[in-house]
This record gives C-alpha cells, structure tokens and sequence, in this order.
C-alpha cells in the first residue's frame, strides 16, 4: 500500500483532495505538510495561525509537518528548502505527495519537477474537474469552509468572512472562477465527513493588506487581499 502526504493549506482543495484520497481505500495518508510564514506563523494568502492548523490536524487524526519560510524568500531558496523538507519525508517512506490543484499548468509542472528531484510522485486528485461542478461537489460532499481572505481586484470586502456554500457562488460576479482557482479567494475548512469534531472559531476584523514587488515593467506587479481575523473559539 502506498503512502501519501498532503500539501495541507488549511482550506477547501486539499480538504477535498484528501478526503478523495482517504476514500480510496489502496492508499494510506500518512501526514499533513503545510508552509508557513516564519515571522506571523500564519499560512501564506489563508491568513491562518498554526493554533487553528494545530485543531484540523487533531481533528483529521493525522499529524502536521509545518515547515518555516522567511518573509521574502527567493525561489531558489524555496526550492532548496522544499527539497530537503521531502528529502525527509522520503526517508520516511512517503510515496507520494498529494496537491489540491485543479487548473494551473505552471504550478502542476514545478511540482512535479520538484518531486522528481526527491524521488516522489505528486498527485493530483482534482486536476482538470470542472470548477462549476467541483465547487458544488464540495459543498455537498460536507466540507464546511469560512472564505478567509479575497483578492480586492475582483471581489468588495462583502465576500470576506462568509460560508463557501451554495450562496456564496451565486453571488460570485461573473468571470470569478467557483474554486477561486486563480487566486480570487482562500477558504479554511473547519468541518468535513473526515473530521472526528468541528473546529469551533470565531471571525474577527477585516483587514487589507497590499503586496507589491519592484523592478522592470515585466517584473513589477501590486496586489491586495481583504483578510478576516480567524481565531479559535
């Protein structure tokens, strides 16, 4: 029998992809793996502090590799981490790594590229569904999910803080993509079938945050996400 991990983000595509995962009864997953912000300890664009990261992995029943990154990092400096992250979980007898990715090329090709430099395969359950009936398919499959953080390009601060339910996509304007698949939104999941209790929490404040990166024309850009305070209950 295989032995998988999963690239954890804390929200509704990796919950999906593992409870996907978990119902195919050939495979065993062993272990979350999420990143973090060293500085803030909080999932990068989820807004997520490791206290809540800490109550999923307890309720999934499965232990959390977290691993550090400095603010900033450079992506050789990423990749050099990365790779000694699943150096370990190699020895650890990991086979594959399991990715929530559904649609972007790019991000599926360094992935694999990545694992191949360790000798694991990366998987990717949900790649190519349809993103109308995929969201759909979560919601119904009983994942609950708190829509964390949206990016204020295309969505008003309304958007942040609510349930990703049936709703939710109807009120999306048109063009956004149901998954949020091309950065729009970022769920946290506090409830699913595989869960052994609820992740009771609380919504706090909203805040916009502005990102941006200096250079050339091609290599400048500038960005900013409405964050909700999420905090356990």
């Amino acid at each position: 029998m295989k032995k998988y991990a999963v690239s954890w983000s804390s929200g509704k595509d990796a919950a999906y992809a593992l409870l996907k995962m978990q119902q195919d009864h050939l495979s065993k997953v062993e272990t979350l793996v999420c990143t973090l912000e060293q500085s803030q300890k909080r999932v990068s664009m989820h807004g997520i502090g490791e206290e809540l990261l800490d109550l999923q992995s307890q309720a999934l029943n499965l232990p959390l590799k977290k691993i550090y990154l400095p603010n900033n990092i450079s992506m050789a400096e990423y990749s050099a981490v990365m790779k000694k992250e699943f150096n370990t979980l190699k020895q650890e007898k990991i086979d594959t790594v399991i990715f929530g990715d559904i649609l972007l090329q790019d991000i599926k090709e360094y992935r694999e590229k990545e694992m191949d430099g360790v000798g694991i395969s990366a998987s990717f359950p949900l790649w190519k569904l349809n993103t109308q009936k995929l969201a759909k398919e979560i919601i119904e499959s009983g994942i609950k999910a708190r829509v964390v953080a949206v990016s204020a390009k295309v969505l008003d601060e309304s958007f942040v803080g609510r349930e990703y339910d049936l709703q939710f996509l109807a009120d999306l304007p048109s063009g956004v993509d149901p998954c949020g698949e091309n950065g729009e939104f970022h769920t946290f999941v506090y409830d699913a079938p595989n869960f052994c209790f609820t992740v009771n929490h609380v919504v706090g404040e909203n805040v916009l945050r502005s990102y941006s990166k200096k250079g050339n024309e091609k290599e400048k850009w500038e960005t900013s996400f409405w964050f909700c305070n999420v905090l356990p209950k």
